[in-house]
């Protein structure tokens, strides 16, 4: 009788214990609080910009690629990269976007809802490891001939 009450007193001690570790867990992850020890690898972009996969970091070739969705309503025109941030200085850049054959392009005028992807060479090397960086994306939308600037924030491992 006294080995079964200590095996129940065991079991609900540590079972408390349990539950309380899996509830802060829980209320860690809905506020936002990442409990891994991978990196964050997110592509982001300002709405209308949408990034849809995460960026490509090469260490080897000084190379950023991401791929942008043109969800802004309207065609997109003079696409360029103008800004790198602080880990990246834009020695050039490259845009292309997807055609209905499955093949990239490059183009001037990119429609709406169509994949861009954009390579970034930078002049500065990039480090293997964690990678964090804003890209700036000059556009000009075709409807109003307004020039815009929208920030792309980069984060990865880069290899």
């Amino acid at each position: 009788m006294k080995k079964a009450q200590a095996a129940m007193e065991f079991l609900i001690t540590h079972g408390w214990t349990i539950l309380v570790v899996m509830l802060a867990l829980i209320a860690l992850s809905f506020v936002g609080v990442q409990v891994t020890r991978q990196a964050p690898s997110p592509c982001i972009g300002e709405p209308g910009l949408d990034c849809i996969d995460k960026a490509f970091i090469s260490a080897e070739t000084n190379q950023i690629q991401f791929i942008l969705r043109n969800n802004m309503g309207v065609g997109l025109s003079r696409l360029s990269v103008i800004g790198g941030g602080n880990k990246c200085t834009v020695e050039k850049s490259n845009t292309t976007y997807l055609q209905p054959d499955g093949s990239w392009k490059n183009i001037s005028n990119i429609p709406n809802h169509l994949p861009i992807r954009i390579s970034v060479d930078c002049s500065n090397d990039i480090r293997k490891g964690k990678f964090k960086t804003l890209v700036d994306v000059q556009y000009t939308n075709n409807q109003s001939q307004l020039t815009h600037i929208s920030s792309v924030s980069i984060n990865g491992v880069a290899s």
